[in-house]
């Protein structure tokens, strides 16, 4: 795991740049409210104009709209069927919007790793990305997925080396980072030292 982080790191296409993106469904479903009705908002095609769409239908789908606007709000995405949304989210995903990449996998929490994408990626591929890129939601999902039965090669090692990059994210230091890690003194020296070398080839700031 922690040499495909390292390695989708080099890879810069699978995720677009962080300008004005929605970073959750919430987000997503408040900006794409300032157009009309569901039609206006389906003829985008890019990227955050997918996961505003998703939003919408996500919102139709929970019952989030007020009553009195469900059926006006919802009439033209229920006529897709019942995964309109997560379509919406893979393309949005596909096109590299970090907050869809997110979404979907929150949505399946079981199987994001395996999910298709259209381009003939995996979603998998676009979460190992974002983490590469130091967003702490992408790292938990990896830490998670590390929790599973077999799924890492060095359990104990890959997840102290998440921990510690989660920790980097928001601590300068390993001063505080003991309670986090597990295994012997060995065993953390090993973590903090292969955290620094991921950190540095993933080219994070010092």
């Amino acid at each position: 795991m922690l040499s495909r982080l390292e390695t989708a790191g080099r890879d810069k296409s699978l995720i677009q740049p962080e300008a004005n993106f929605s970073n959750t469904l919430d987000e997503a479903l408040q900006r794409a409210q300032s157009f009309p009705d569901f039609g206006a908002l389906a003829g985008r095609t890019d990227p955050e104009g997918l996961f505003e769409a998703a939003a919408w239908v996500d919102a139709c789908e929970r019952g989030a709209f007020a009553a009195q606007d469900m059926s006006l709000r919802c009439r033209e995405p229920d006529r897709h069927g019942a995964h309109y949304a997560d379509d919406l989210l893979k393309q949005a995903a596909d096109a590299g919007q970090p907050g869809a990449v997110l979404s979907l996998a929150a949505r399946h929490p079981e199987q994001w790793m395996e999910i298709p994408l259209r381009s003939g990626g995996m979603l998998g591929d676009r979460v190992f990305a974002l983490a590469a890129l130091g967003r702490s939601a992408a790292l938990v999902l990896l830490s998670q997925l590390c929790a599973a039965p077999d799924a890492c090669v060095d359990e104990q090692l890959t997840r102290n080396v998440l921990a510690l990059l989660q920790l980097s994210i928001y601590k300068t230091g390993t001063s505080e980072t003991g309670e986090y890690l597990t295994g012997s003194e060995i065993n953390r020296r090993e973590a903090v030292d292969r955290a620094a070398r991921l950190r540095t080839e993933l080219q994070w700031p010092p």
